[in-house]
């Protein structure tokens, strides 16, 4: 199939996301064109903003990732698995901070829910995704990903949940203050690793580092 653009496709489901508001939550769901044609596992990547990762449409602010598009000229053989932030007012800052914001950010205080938003995935969504999808279950073929605050989750999901991620991106663009702020105060609390990525730009090196 080289040089051949396959296409892969897009499925949604919703999951209950109690105690945090917006609940059940939609999950995004991109299957690689052999998906339907094979028996095997593939491996698989969390993401933050689940709504930003394929569609124009539904991007929060009119442009998408493009992983779609770029995964079908690829022919990458992964699973991409991302859920919609909370819509409501500025929640989704909260239920990406895992730590206590030392102060607010454009008058808005936030508040720490992410670690709720952390245990959410591994009780939640990650059992329930395993059983429904062929997807590899060892940290060695799974890894997670955002970007800004999703991208913050990311470091903090590899860092409290290793067992679980082996790899994870960290996308900041544009860096914020805000942004830039959370990552150093995360980074005193030891999490392993700040990477800085430019997607798509540089998504083709970065995706085959991935998984």
């Amino acid at each position: 199939m080289d040089g051949q653009i396959t296409m892969g496709k897009i499925e949604k489901f919703t999951l209950p996301i109690e105690p945090l508001h917006q609940s059940p939550r939609k999950v995004w769901v991109y299957l690689p064109d052999s998906y339907d044609t094979s028996k095997k596992k593939y491996p698989v990547l969390y993401m933050f903003d689940g709504h930003n990762l394929f569609y124009n449409k539904t991007a929060t602010y009119g442009k998408c990732w493009g992983i779609k598009k770029y995964l079908d000229k690829q022919n990458l053989d992964i699973v991409i698995i991302g859920q919609d932030c909370n819509h409501i007012g500025d929640e989704r800052l909260d239920e990406y901070c895992p730590f206590t914001a030392e102060k607010t950010f454009a008058g808005i205080q936030i508040q720490s829910c992410g670690q709720i938003t952390g245990k959410w995935f591994i009780e939640k969504l990650l059992p329930y995704c395993q059983k429904r999808y062929r997807i590899h279950t060892d940290r060695k073929h799974v890894g997670i990903a955002g970007s800004s605050m999703g991208g913050i989750m990311s470091e903090f999901m590899i860092s409290e949940y290793n067992d679980y991620f082996s790899k994870s991106r960290l996308c900041i663009l544009p860096i914020s203050s805000t942004t830039m702020y959370y990552a150093i105060t995360f980074k005193r609390r030891s999490l392993k690793k700040l990477v800085f990525i430019l997607i798509l730009d540089q998504m083709k090196n970065a995706q085959r580092k991935v998984l």
